[in-house]
């Protein structure tokens, strides 16, 4: 099982690295949501610098079976990183 804040590199998708951003009591079913990292600056509204030349995309998430994919952990982000990824991916649910 991945933990919440892991940094997971996944075989057979586009981003191949990814910070897990859901519960961990989620993750034990196998799913886990994720935001991808990218190697360079991103042109998004919402992503987060987490090393000198890695950004995690908060308004990109995706739902991935972890039971159907190859990964491994290689890392993970810092708490108060990954308090600043979900207060950025909570923005897009707010209300007015």
């Amino acid at each position: 099982m991945v933990e919440q804040g892991e940094i997971i590199m996944i075989e057979g998708i586009r981003f191949k690295k990814a910070v897990v951003v859901s519960k961990d009591t989620y993750n034990k079913t196998g799913s886990v949501v994720v935001c991808p990292v990218a190697p360079e600056e991103p042109e998004c509204t919402l992503k987060l610098r987490i090393s000198e030349n890695e950004y995690v995309i908060c308004d990109n998430m995706k739902v991935t079976d972890l039971n159907a994919r190859r990964f491994h952990s290689v890392g993970s982000v810092t708490y108060p990183e990954l308090i600043r990824i979900c207060d950025m991916i909570q923005s897009i649910f707010d209300y007015y």
